[in-house]
């Protein structure tokens, strides 16, 4: 260090005498990457003294090369189950892999935290070999899973970073379930409406949705608006899919009675609307995605 300071000294006071020297206008460069390269040194040196437990470490080093899972399974045959794989590059660095399935659009968990391991157990979770890298995990379907995609969503667990954010979710793979119950689609029926109001009164309107699934396989029950000249209204952040409700708050959706299949919703015109026919799209849809029937009422605002 003191020969870099001696150094510096020595630049300040060669760099005030001259400047037109193209040999000397090289010495700053030099004395700056002296000391620069000292204050590097140092800092390398002080890496050793860094404690177990900071959290703001380098990239975790793994890489996750490939993700092996089948397209579909087959509910009645399920021999050896579902086997599904993570290709780990540096399994020193890992602490744990594990899978979920959850539904389609991701609203329902099927299966939770099924344990990948690199073990060489291939009767008990299908992995080949120990040691390789390749995280391998097996596991039965329910009997009563309905056809339909799926999500699996894998997730690692590290070795490296702090405890609770050494987690990350690493990939995910959509397959195909043929089950033995088979999805069907909702039905909407019954619609209550009235024909006629007028504008700045609030009026009701239900309808009820059936579903062989079972009414918990309901997504999601709603109605498009289309004002008298056929534009679709949406709202401020662009919503043109309306939600009704089956929640038994009468005082803020208007439904009386939670989870009977009927779906109700409260709604003003205020003042300033075209005056004339409204058209109404009600429809629902299921957590496979399947959409009902469509019922089409006009109705006239005063």
């Amino acid at each position: 260090m003191q020969d870099s300071i001696k150094n510096y000294s020595f630049f300040m006071s060669f760099y005030n005498k001259s400047f037109e020297n193209p040999v000397k206008r090289l010495l700053p460069q030099l004395c700056i990457t002296s000391t620069f390269f000292i204050l590097i040194l140092l800092t390398f040196t002080s890496c050793d003294k860094l404690p177990g437990d900071v959290v703001d470490l380098p990239a975790v080093n793994y890489e996750v090369k490939s993700i092996t899972a089948p397209d579909s399974v087959q509910i009645s045959d399920q021999t050896n189950g579902l086997i599904t794989s993570v290709e780990i590059n540096n399994p020193n660095a890992v602490k744990s892999v594990w899978f979920n399935m959850v539904s389609n659009d991701g609203s329902a968990a099927i299966l939770t935290n099924i344990i990948l391991l690199d073990n060489g157990n291939l009767t008990g979770n299908g992995d080949q070999k120990a040691g390789d890298g390749i995280y391998t995990g097996r596991t039965t379907l329910s009997s009563s899973l309905k056809s339909g995609q799926y999500q699996l969503e894998y997730f690692v667990q590290d070795k490296i970073q702090a405890s609770g954010s050494n987690t990350k979710m690493v990939g995910s793979k959509l397959i195909k379930v043929l089950g033995a119950v088979v999805n069907s689609s909702p039905v909407i029926s019954n619609l209550v409406m009235p024909d006629t109001v007028d504008m700045g009164n609030q009026f009701s309107f239900s309808v009820t949705v059936s579903d062989s699934n079972g009414l918990t396989d309901i997504k999601e029950v709603f109605y498009e608006l289309f004002d008298p000249d056929g534009t679709q209204i949406s709202n401020s952040s662009g919503i043109t899919k309306f939600p009704m409700f089956d929640d038994g708050d009468e005082n803020s959706s208007g439904d009386v009675v939670a989870g009977d299949g009927i779906y109700t919703t409260l709604l003003t015109f205020p003042s300033g609307q075209k005056t004339g026919f409204w058209e109404f799209r009600f429809k629902a849809a299921d957590k496979s995605n399947a959409e009902s029937n469509t019922i089409i009422h006009k109705l006239y605002l005063k």
